[in-house]
């Protein structure tokens, strides 16, 4: 602080002795279990008031590193200036004793152990804006009324003609199960559980932070869903590798089906399991759905990707099978509609998780 009196006493602003202070001695507080520092845009606008000068550029302290300082737009916890908080031409009250520096969170936002974090309450908007969620609302409902349509129509197609749909093309039976499924969970959640539209305790918002065991359950539901129907485009990649480099017959297939049913509809139950195991479920505030990062997308991707490898070596055998076979008609028929499916299949299904992933990037701190 001595070697600093020259730039507090040049008066080049009021803020310095404060910055100077709580940056070597942070804010200790029954509210906050850490030390807490001075925010970063205290530390930016002194440098730029005081520092600037080249008289005084040298005397910057080595142990300041406003970069380093936390930010309240970003969820951080710190300190402002006293001072900088009054309204224009307000005058802050006298009193007996020194007040306590103001520990800044963003609004909607709270003081909960060593950080700022989202209140809770549908009608609380800390990330997101009542109107995002509304439009979330909407496309939610609309598109999952047409998942649900539009495999309900597949479904029925598929069992008014199942003898045609053999190995290896029948696991898309079980893959457009899932989504119809998964389609009837988000309109049933959307319609008749939608916490937007039931009446909230505006006192309490933490009170919603509490995972329900309905919350749980469509997580739960969700989770398995997807990961069993990303499991079935898997199974569909072996069935197809294995058809045409392999050379396996249909009854050959048919054989490992107790197999493909176990991988498919017993396994994707590891990760809804371990995620609440882990404790990792919380409530996610654009769709009020429970969610736990890494624990859905994760594993999808990595069965997308593997699912697309082999369709992609099927495409390969199935080229090289052209050129010796006599039916190469029937085989570039097949080539096309294996292509065609896997091409419509994959780039929603990866740009959803793409989107996810991005979308947990830019709030890496979950509301509850």
């Amino acid at each position: 602080i001595t070697s600093l009196r020259p730039v507090i006493d040049s008066g080049c602003s009021k803020q310095a002795l404060f910055l100077f202070c709580s940056s070597l001695f942070p804010l200790c507080s029954a509210n906050a279990p850490r030390p807490v520092q001075p925010c970063r845009s205290l530390c930016e606008q002194v440098r730029k008031d005081c520092f600037s000068d080249a008289v005084f550029s040298k005397l910057w302290p080595s142990y300041l590193d406003c970069r380093t300082l936390p930010q309240p737009e970003n969820h951080g916890l710190c300190m402002q200036h006293p001072n900088s908080l009054l309204e224009p031409g307000a005058t802050r009250p006298s009193s007996g004793h020194h007040s306590t520096p103001p520990v800044s969170c963003p609004i909607n936002y709270t003081l909960e152990y060593d950080q700022c974090v989202p209140k809770c309450g549908s009608s609380i908007d800390a990330m997101y804006n009542a109107r995002q969620k509304e439009t979330i609302e909407f496309w939610t409902l609309i598109l999952s009324a047409a998942c649900f349509i539009f495999t309900l129509m597949s479904l029925v197609t598929f069992w008014t003609k199942a003898s045609k749909f053999e190995y290896p093309d029948r696991p898309l039976l079980f893959m457009t199960l899932c989504y119809n499924l998964m389609g009837l969970c988000y309109l049933e959640r959307t319609i008749l559980h939608n916490p937007r539209k039931e009446l909230i305790d505006l006192l309490e918002f933490r009170q919603e932070c509490n995972i329900t065991s309905q919350c749980l359950a469509y997580y739960i539901i969700k989770n398995y869903l997807l990961i069993s129907a990303t499991t079935w485009w898997l199974i569909f990649g072996v069935c197809w590798y294995l058809s045409t480099a392999k050379q396996w017959s249909c009854e050959a297939l048919e054989k490992k089906s107790g197999l493909f049913h176990v991988m498919a509809w017993v396994v994707p139950f590891a990760s809804p399991i371990s995620a609440l195991l882990r404790g990792n479920i919380q409530k996610f505030e654009l769709t009020n759905f429970c969610t736990a990062k890494g624990f859905t997308e994760i594993p999808a991707l990595i069965l997308l990707l593997a699912g697309a490898t082999l369709i992609l070596l099927a495409l390969i055998a199935l080229k090289r099978l052209k050129s010796t076979w006599n039916q190469s008609e029937t085989l570039s028929k097949v080539f096309v509609r294996v292509l065609l499916f896997a091409i419509i299949y994959l780039i929603p299904a990866l740009s959803a998780i793409i989107c996810t992933f991005f979308e947990r990037i830019e709030n890496p701190i979950e509301p509850c």
